[in-house]
């Protein structure tokens, strides 16, 4: 009887020391979880955080600009000093502006009378000078379409490889929680195991204690 209460009581002890491990690493898993829980909700915060407050400065600045009149804000937006200097700045710019088009006015001048000193044929030879001139000083496309395009599909071809990292992310995460569900599922029936062992252990040095018992009054 000594010997299976101390079987029983390795049998138990076994016992507890896995369900307390079992415990630990399913606490462990679950702080784990919660952890990135909350950091993916931390960072889509602060992504929609930083989308809204550039939407509404760009939505700010649009209406600002459409809703601007020179003549009717610039006194207040511009006062003192500032409005002063404005003016000052206005003025000179009209000079550069009346300068350059009397310079404009010289050179077309000066190109009219070589071609017609020169040419056989002054009127089309003139005509030709004056769309390359403008061409030349045509203002240039800043932004190639193509290019544009291009760094459109790359951006949404990003947009997609990050929805497909979001969504193999989510897919190891079920993978590991399965794998955690199932990793439970087997110590829970490894403890369950030992317990019946142990009682029918019990049990078997009961009946082997009684049959010892009625062989020693026969």
């Amino acid at each position: 009887e000594e010997e299976e209460t101390k079987e029983r009581k390795k049998l138990e002890r076994k016992a507890r020391e896995k369900e307390a491990a079992y415990q630990e690493r399913l606490r462990a898993w679950e702080s784990r979880e919660r952890h990135k829980v909350k950091e993916s909700l931390k960072e889509k915060e602060k992504r929609r955080s930083k989308d809204e407050e550039r939407e509404k400065e760009a939505k700010r600045l649009k209406e600002f600009l459409e809703d601007y009149d020179d003549e009717r804000d610039d006194i207040k937006y511009y006062k003192g000093r500032e409005l002063a200097k404005r003016l000052e700045e206005r003025e000179k710019e009209m000079e550069v502006d009346a300068k350059d088009r009397q310079k404009e006015k010289e050179e077309l001048a000066e190109l009219k009378n070589k071609i017609y000193q020169d040419s056989e044929n002054p009127d089309i030879d003139f005509a030709k000078a004056l769309k390359e001139r403008e061409e030349m000083y045509k203002p240039k496309i800043l932004i190639n379409v193509n290019e544009e395009q291009t760094r459109q599909m790359e951006r949404e071809e990003k947009e997609k490889e990050k929805q497909r990292e979001k969504e193999r992310e989510m897919e190891r995460r079920e993978k590991e929680i399965e794998k955690e569900r199932r990793e439970r599922e087997r110590m829970e029936a490894e403890w369950e195991e030992d317990r019946r062992r142990a009682k029918m252990a019990a049990e078997k040095k009961h009946q082997e204690e009684l049959k010892e018992r009625e062989m020693e009054r026969r």
